[in-house]
């Protein structure tokens, strides 16, 4: 049973993920700018199209913000979020711990894309003959932003570039002061 269980919160995750992922990078994508001639983008907003396009016609979009992917990426982290807890402790969950559960477990999603773009970067960078693919591109766009205003505060060292591992830490430090506690807080109003 505990095997069912573990590979249904598996299967779950790693469906759900995928899209979230997706809706995350048409999110920031959408706040940079992006080339939208880029093939991987271009997969990207196949795959979300299917909600996407039926919600944008009801919901505004702003500028730099599109309420629509907003949303879809709550309403979906809320039913991820549901049908985890339901396998994990078999129980229905109070609608109010589910929704900081979800909130808080979007927030991580978002640390974690960072984080692990930020790494990508770093590796691209040794790496020249990477820097002009299709996944250069994204990373670069979504990294940007941070760069740019990090580096106001944290000037180019002397051979060393301090500034990604400063980020490294603070991402981690964001999950563990702001979201884990949200998610802890989250758990035991849903039981």
């Amino acid at each position: 049973m505990i095997v069912f269980r573990n590979t249904g919160i598996f299967l779950i995750r790693l469906i759900f993920d995928f899209y979230l992922i997706s809706l995350m990078i048409r999110l920031l994508m959408h706040q940079t700018a992006a080339n939208y001639d880029n093939p991987i983008l271009q997969l990207v907003i196949r795959r979300t199209n299917i909600f996407v396009r039926h919600l944008q016609t009801i919901l505004p979009t702003l500028k730099e913000l599109d309420f629509t992917l907003v949303l879809l990426l709550i309403v979906f982290e809320i039913i991820q979020t549901f049908l985890i807890f339901e396998l994990r402790f078999q129980v229905m969950p109070h609608w109010r711990g589910l929704f900081l559960i979800a909130i808080g477990s979007l927030g991580n999603k978002f640390i974690n894309l960072y984080f692990y773009a930020i790494i990508i970067r770093v590796i691209m960078s040794w790496l020249p003959s990477l820097q002009r693919s299709s996944v250069a591109e994204i990373i670069f766009l979504i990294t940007k932003p941070l760069m740019r205003a990090e580096r106001i505060l944290l000037p180019i060292g002397v051979g060393f570039d301090f500034l990604y591992l400063f980020l490294l830490v603070l991402f981690q430090l964001i999950s563990i002061i702001v979201f884990n506690p949200i998610i802890a807080v989250g758990t035991r109003w849903a039981l």
